[in-house]
């Protein structure tokens, strides 16, 4: 399970509860998928490999529109991750491109806000 409180500010002499932000997901089963990844004889190893992997996220919004970064990030950046060609020779290469993939989606994003 997962917990996560809301904060609080104080307006006009009064407290007043903010929207909870923040947002946690579990991806799995996790591992590479895609064209790179597609020769048979990695493919039942991998299989193997992803059955056994999991990422859990935990994403923390601030500002205008927090909650609506953080539970839009997560996702994108698991299918990002998981389709990213280095991600089993350079992991950490994978994540930092996944990440900044997943901000440009957002700054792309037209959808209206309510």
């Amino acid at each position: 399970g997962a917990f996560s409180c809301h904060g609080a500010r104080e307006l006009n002499g009064a407290v007043q509860a903010k929207v909870n932000q923040d947002c946690a997901l579990v991806c799995y089963p996790f591992g590479p998928r895609g064209a790179p990844y597609l020769d048979p004889l990695r493919s039942a190893a991998l299989t193997a490999s992803r059955e056994r992997t999991a990422v859990f996220c935990v994403l923390d919004g601030h500002g205008e529109e927090g909650e609506v970064v953080s539970r839009e990030v997560g996702p994108s950046v698991c299918a990002l991750l998981q389709a990213h060609p280095r991600l089993i020779d350079e992991p950490a290469t994978a994540l930092v491109d996944s990440f900044a993939a997943a901000q440009a989606l957002l700054d792309a994003d037209t959808r209206p806000r309510i």
